[in-house]
C-alpha cells in the first residue's frame, strides 16, 4: 500500500518516462485521506486517459484500459467504496462517481463506442455492469441505501437508465 506522497512520485516518475508518452496516455490521481486509500490503474494502448479522485478512507479503486481512445472519471467520496472498471476495446467511456460508504462498483466494457455514467449516493448499493458488442449505453442512479442493479447488454445500439431509491 503507497501513501499519497509515494504514489505522486511513482505516478510523477511514470509519466515523464519516453514509453509514457508513446501513446499520449494520460492519468490524473488525487488521493485525499485520513485513512488507506488503494488506487491501482494500467492503461495500455494508445490515447487512453484516466481520471480520478478519492476523498475520505478505505477506499479502493482498480481499473484496466486497453485499446484505443477510452476515457474514464471516477470519484469517490466517503468511506469503504470499492469500484472495479476494466475497458477493452476503442472509444468506451465510464463516468463513475461515488459518495457515502461501501457502495461497490464493478464495470466491463468490451468492444467499441460504450459509454457508462453510474452515480450511487448512500450506503450499500451495488451495481455490477457488463457491455459487449458496440455503442450500447447505460445510465444508472441509485439514492439511499441497500439498492442493487445488474446489468448485461451485449449487441448493438442498446440503452438502459436505471434510477432507484428516490
Amino acid at each position: 500500500m503507497m501513501n499519497n506522497g509515494l504514489m505522486r512520485i511513482a505516478l510523477g516518475w511514470a509519466l515523464l518516462s519516453p514509453l509514457a508518452f508513446a501513446g499520449q496516455d494520460l492519468s490524473d490521481w488525487d488521493e485525499l485521506a485520513q485513512g488507506a486509500n488503494q488506487a491501482t490503474v494500467v492503461q495500455q494502448g494508445d490515447f487512453l486517459s484516466a481520471n480520478a479522485s478519492q476523498l475520505g478512507q478505505a477506499n479502493q479503486l482498480r481499473l484496466l484500459q486497453d485499446g484505443l481512445g477510452s476515457e474514464a472519471n471516477i470519484q469517490q467520496l466517503g468511506q469503504g467504496n470499492d469500484i472495479s472498471l476494466l475497458q477493452q476495446g476503442q472509444y468506451l467511456e465510464a463516468s463513475l462517481l461515488q459518495s457515502g460508504s461501501f457502495n461497490k462498483i464493478a464495470a466491463n466494457q468490451q468492444g467499441f463506442g460504450h459509454q457508462l455514467d453510474i452515480g450511487q449516493y448512500g450506503q450499500n448499493n451495488l451495481a455490477v455492469i457488463q457491455q459487449l458488442g458496440n455503442d450500447n449505453q447505460i445510465w444508472i442512479q441509485q439514492f439511499g441505501s441497500d439498492n442493487a442493479v445488474s446489468v448485461t447488454q451485449w449487441g448493438q445500439g442498446q440503452h438502459t437508465v436505471v434510477t432507484q431509491g428516490r
